[in-house]
């Protein structure tokens, strides 16, 4: 039988992305588990990506500051949600104070 997950972002730590100062995130679950894989983000201001795409399709839901995808004018604020398919090449540009958001893989 499925049990039901819980996790609260404030218990878990932050750790550095890759040893970046401009990215750190919150591994709130794993992929291989009985849930799909979760993370809590946060990249510094200005910060942008280089473009890249992953083998499973994901959600990012913002919770503070902004982030634009790729080169495109929509600014995505707390409350926003983006999909990004699997395959699909993309880079993340965070606002003048940064961007905290949930990523949780969609397989």
């Amino acid at each position: 039988m499925a049990s039901i997950f819980q996790v609260d972002e404030k218990d878990v730590p932050w750790v550095e992305y890759r040893g970046s100062d401009s990215i750190r995130f919150k591994a709130l679950s794993h992929l291989g588990t009985d849930v799909p894989s979760m993370q809590y983000v946060e990249y510094g201001p200005g910060y942008v990506d280089p473009v890249h795409s992953h083998d499973t399709g994901e959600w990012l839901i913002v919770t503070a500051g902004e982030l634009r995808m790729d080169d495109g004018e929509a600014v995505s604020g707390p409350g926003s949600a983006v999909y990004v398919p699997k395959d699909t090449p993309y880079a993340i540009h965070s606002g003048e104070q940064g961007v905290r958001f949930f990523r949780i893989v969609a397989p």
